[in-house]
């Protein structure tokens, strides 16, 4: 008797183990969520399931080991499964989590005050905390990151609070202490920097943990730097490069320290900043690295503000410890991303937009964003108190835009205006890096993009491509699904919603944790209101209500309810 069974290929073969290795993935994931349920109930069950973690990790090397040697992969792995959330498998049990982009078809016209640097207001806030001195921060995009950064200098003795007018306030008075504390320091690196910097200046052990992020992030240029300080810097888990980890700080720092080359640019600034927290003079030389020339503007120009003396030369920089302050009222520039992002609306329907805040001329890239917005075909003019754009009121330059002299988090908005000049311009208008490519640029992301909304990525020579128009959907095509692989991304892709309208995004959230205002001012387009108020005049009798941060790893669900999109199915 023959097998009459018919023959897969090897290609049937893998798509039907991929199908069963996902089936596999969800039953885990489904199972983990169900051992950690009641984690955040209680420290002994937050212990109980770190141990249960520790297994579970053990168990997978152990098992895992016998198919690669590749040790930073198979941990990687482990840590990118503990972060799986599941979602319904079929996309009609799926609508209640999709985002319908679909903005009105009209020019916009706003004219609204801008959203502050969030970093500059991350370096503020720590250094606040550090000093010991009263803050009010206003005009705030009150973003993850910055809860988070909030709750953890909370945990090491500050006063800080939030308000949901965007306000952020430090009683002051009181002096950090991380000796013998677990410091949850979120998903942002720059958070884990400028919290083990403050950490540095006093003797004592402090635990680190953070989100999927840090956990896979590498610290080992960071590790490598802490003997300079008289620290050390351990690994909780082992050959990990990423969080956890235990810093053993002597508080014994030299006058004068030399950071190696390959520190990366927060790492430089947090060093910078908790100087001035270390109650003594301290010299840094300069290492000639691009990072320590951006992070000594960007720190100079806070000292400057918050009364620190600094003194700079061309071959170091010495900082002071800072006095004492009875409160500290910065006024800090605008959020470039998010002023980009609003801007951008304008350069997408045609229409005028001005934001009104300190425009940060004074930055190496900044000249820069004339002729990005020149490219675009847009007329861009700022000031030192607003900028404004004028979209359709330029012939588009038709040299390429180079893309190494922007910040990387500009390339999304470089390829959406692109597209727009490929798809309403007939035009093909270039873009590219003049050095190497840099590893940070995702090809396939940037072209996955662009087909999402009808467009291309054509590659002209090495490192120039070109945007092309394709053809556009098919009568009765459902509407487009793309998943923001970053909030970048996710950002740039509701300007896409001009160009394409119905595109589904899959994980809205991944705009909210950056800027949770966002949704209410898109779905007030095209003359739209942004929630976002100065604090005003206090009034003793009746303050207003605040939100005091105690926990490392509380909910944010309250802060986000407020700006949460509403649920825009899909038909």
């Amino acid at each position: 008797m023959t097998d009459e069974r018919p023959k897969i290929s090897l290609l049937e073969d893998l798509q039907d183990l991929d199908r069963k290795l996902v089936r596999l993935i969800a039953r885990r994931a489904e199972i983990l969520q169900k051992l950690s349920a009641h984690r955040h109930k209680s420290p002994r069950a937050a212990a109980r399931f770190a141990s249960e973690e520790k297994e579970l990790r053990k168990n997978w090397e152990h098992a895992a080991s016998r198919l690669s040697r590749d040790e930073r992969f198979l941990r990687s792995v482990f840590s990118l499964l503990q972060e799986v959330t599941l979602i319904p498998e079929h996309l009609e049990e799926r609508k209640d989590t999709l985002y319908n982009l679909a903005p009105p078809r009209k020019p916009v016209q706003f004219d609204l005050p801008a959203i502050v640097s969030q970093r500059m207001s991350l370096m503020w806030i720590a250094a606040a905390a550090g000093w010991g001195a009263k803050l009010e921060l206003v005009e705030q995009a009150l973003s993850d990151m910055l809860v988070e950064l909030i709750k953890a200098l909370n945990q090491a003795g500050a006063h800080l609070a939030w308000e949901r007018e965007a306000a952020v306030f430090n009683r002051g008075g009181s002096s950090l202490s991380f000796a013998d504390k677990t410091i949850f320091a979120g998903n942002s690196s720059l958070n884990f920097y400028l919290l083990s910097a403050l950490a540095l200046g006093q003797p004592g052990v402090v635990k680190f943990t953070g989100d999927s992020a840090l956990k896979l992030a590498d610290f080992s240029a960071w590790r490598n730097a802490m003997p300079l300080f008289g620290a050390r810097l351990v690994h909780v888990i082992p050959k990990s490069r990423g969080l956890p980890v235990h810093l053993e700080c002597s508080g014994l720092i030299p006058d004068e320290i030399n950071l190696p080359q390959e520190l990366p640019l927060d790492a430089v600034t947090a060093l910078m900043l908790a100087a001035s927290t270390w109650n003594k003079k301290i010299r840094f030389m300069d290492n000639g690295s691009p990072a320590f020339r951006a992070a000594r503007l960007e720190v100079g120009r806070l000292f400057k503000d918050g009364g620190v003396s600094c003194e700079v030369t061309d071959s170091y920089i010495d900082i002071h410890p800072a006095p004492r302050k009875t409160a500290l009222q910065p006024q800090i520039f605008m959020d470039l991303k998010l002023a980009l992002l609003l801007l951008g609306f304008a350069v997408m329907s045609g229409g005028e937009a001005c934001l009104r805040g300190i425009w940060p001329d004074w930055l190496d890239y900044s000249s820069n964003f004339d002729r990005m917005f020149a490219w675009a075909g847009a007329e861009f003019e700022h000031d030192a108190g607003s900028v404004r754009v004028r979209g359709n009121a330029n012939t588009p330059l038709g040299e390429p835009v180079w893309l190494d002299s922007l910040p990387d988090w500009i390339t999304p908005f470089c390829i959406v205006f692109g597209a727009r000049l490929a798809l309403t311009g007939g035009s093909k208008p270039q873009l590219g890096f003049r050095e190497a490519v840099p590893p940070q640029f995702s090809l396939e992301t940037a072209q996955e993009f662009l087909q999402t909304l009808g467009a291309d990525l054509e590659q002209v020579e090495e490192g120039l491509w070109q945007i092309t128009a394709v053809s556009g959907p098919a009568e009765g095509e459902a509407s487009p699904l793309w998943t923001a692989p970053d909030p970048d991304w996710g950002l740039a892709m509701t300007l896409g919603a001009y160009l394409r309208p119905n595109i589904s995004l899959t994980n809205p959230a991944i705009i909210s944790r950056v800027f949770p205002a966002f949704w209410p001012f898109f779905n007030s387009l095209p003359q739209p209101n942004l929630t976002i108020r100065s604090r005003g005049k206090v009034v003793e009798d009746k303050p207003r209500r605040k939100v005091i941060a105690k926990g490392a790893a509380s909910d944010l669900a309250e802060l986000r309810a407020d700006y949460e999109p509403p649920n825009n199915k899909v038909e």
